[in-house]
């Protein structure tokens, strides 16, 4: 997890984006936040593990509102380990610094759109990101969530092709699903190892 910002005050006092990045599906959520406080991140904390479940370990930098005892006691609460980036090897959280690159060019196209209501858009942001497939995995990270490609609407297309050879019809039985997934899933672990050993030294 990391901060975006700060970004121009919404109309709801909003400054900060708190991201969080899944290192196998590189699958993002994004929470606006008033300020850059312990309490706020706890509660996204809380936020995030009620939506999606509680992960093994959440890697933050040293930030003070990461390393408090409010945000600490959150993650213990849901038995998760709260391993910090090093202050003198800030590429061992490579991962979610790169895609907040990608979060930081969408959302200065964003504000200057809506510099008053980012916030608003930023769950459409979200899903443009989770359904575009990613170079590093080549799947998108929501099949790699879900194990199916969203259904595309007329304002959210994500543009992907389904991938060749994944079950994507409704007959499909889920036990099949579930197979393919797990066998994608395998390859992308041994992507995310090798990028880990190249990035983490």
């Amino acid at each position: 997890m990391d901060f975006i910002g700060p970004l121009p005050t919404t109309e709801k006092c909003h400054r900060y984006v708190l991201t969080f990045t899944d290192y196998y599906t590189m699958f993002v959520d994004l929470y606006p936040l008033k300020d850059k406080t312990a309490a706020g991140v706890a509660n996204c904390i809380r936020t995030f593990v009620c939506r999606w479940g509680a992960p093994r370990r959440l890697l933050s930098d040293q930030g003070p509102e990461f390393v408090a005892e409010i945000t600490t006691e959150a993650c213990r609460s849901f038995n998760i380990t709260t391993p910090v980036t090093r202050a003198s090897h800030p590429q061992t959280n490579g991962l979610d610094e790169r895609t907040n690159q990608t979060l930081k060019m969408r959302l200065s196209k964003l504000v200057n759109e809506h510099p008053t209501d980012w916030d608003t858009f930023l769950e459409d942001l979200a899903y443009s990101v989770r359904t575009q497939n990613q170079a590093t995995t080549k799947y998108s990270p929501f099949f790699l969530m879900f194990g199916r490609h969203p259904r595309p609407t007329r304002e959210m297309d994500s543009g992907d092709e389904p991938h060749e050879g994944l079950p994507t019809a409704p007959e499909v039985k889920l036990d099949e699903m579930v197979a393919r997934r797990q066998e994608v899933i395998a390859v992308v672990k041994q992507h995310v190892s090798t990028f880990d050993r190249c990035e983490i030294k």
